[in-house]
């Protein structure tokens, strides 16, 4: 009798342990989702098509460097009597990139001021414009341009008279098919009359 009864308390023993592993392997199958896979059903032939996966640019450092831009300014100007005069040279840097696979576009612009100092006749300023930016990776596909510009205001610091300002040149300065190489210090120098 004890052996009957030793065998149907195994007998159920072992078979909650199958129940309850047969459960717990239910649930976790239930509660894996499973992984999306994106993409797009063919209407003609049913066929599935899974997207292409969006590959990060390789570029995720910033290309830095710096323009420094040296006016030398001649003034031939005659200006309103009774005006006092201040010469603020401006610059901007103008950067974009094509990524003629995809026709991304980017797009980046920095500008800087600076007060000329003037003696008799002559002016001079430089103005350093400072850049920080996220490229896309190189690429011989890539159309980039890197462009510089420059604009000369004098100014007229007496309120009573004249205009505000006085007189305003500007160019380009800069046109490059290419960012600088990170790190570097470009240096252009420029002659301008006013």
């Amino acid at each position: 009798m004890r052996i009957a009864t030793f065998a149907a308390v195994t007998a159920l023993t072992v078979a909650g342990i199958l129940a309850a592993t047969s459960a717990a392997q239910a649930q976790s199958d239930a509660a894996t989702p499973h992984k999306r896979i994106f993409g797009y059903q063919d209407a003609i032939d049913g066929t599935f098509h899974s997207l292409a996966k969006a590959v990060p640019d390789a570029t995720t450092t910033p290309t830095t460097g710096t323009v420094e831009l040296t006016l030398t300014i001649t003034i031939k100007s005659t200006f309103p009597t009774g005006t006092t005069r201040t010469i603020l040279c401006s610059s901007n840097l103008d950067e974009s990139t094509l990524v003629a696979t995809t026709d991304a576009i980017t797009v980046h612009t920095e500008a800087a001021y600076s007060y000329a100092t003037v003696s008799g006749t002559t002016a001079t300023c430089t103005v350093n414009i400072p850049y920080s930016w996220l490229l896309p990776a190189a690429s011989a596909t890539n159309v980039t341009s890197f462009d510089g510009s420059y604009t000369i205001e004098v100014i007229n610091s007496t309120t009573t008279a004249g205009p505000p300002v006085l007189r305003l040149s500007g160019a380009d300065f800069l046109t490059l098919t290419a960012v600088p190489a990170t790190g570097t210090i470009t240096k252009v120098a420029v002659s301008a009359t006013i």
